[in-house]
């Protein structure tokens, strides 16, 4: 069973790879996908985790197993916690963006020469 969840952790660790490259291709959809196939990686491991029986620490095998499960777990939480202040600077930059749009919007309804009704060519003709 500890082989299954290191297989897991590896997997979900590939899948925050995916997660990270969506969020730097802004690819929402890639990035909805991702976030399934961890969630499911994640409730397997959660259930696993529940059938596996303490264990102890006293041999050396089941150390070494544990101790790579542990590294897997703050390689993890690094690459998650890089992919969420990724996503988080996308925000503030979108949200700016947003604000320059809205005041754009504000600017061209306040600009009396924007609202005349009808279009006029100026080709030197009229």
């Amino acid at each position: 069973m500890l082989d299954q969840q290191c297989g897991d952790y590896r997997a979900m660790y590939s899948v925050g790879l995916k997660q990270r490259d969506c969020v730097e291709r802004e690819d929402l959809t890639g990035l909805e996908l991702a976030f399934t196939r961890m969630q499911e990686l994640m409730d397997r491991v959660r259930l696993r985790q529940r059938r596996i029986p303490d264990l102890g620490d006293d041999r050396p095998a089941l150390a070494s197993r544990l101790e790579t499960m542990r590294n897997l777990l703050y390689e993890l939480e690094d690459l998650r916690s890089h992919t969420q202040a990724q996503a988080e600077k996308l925000l503030v930059q979108t949200r700016g963006e947003m604000r320059q749009m809205g005041q754009g919007r504000r600017a061209y309804r306040n600009d009396p020469g924007a609202r005349s009704g009808t279009a006029r060519l100026y080709d030197g003709v009229r």
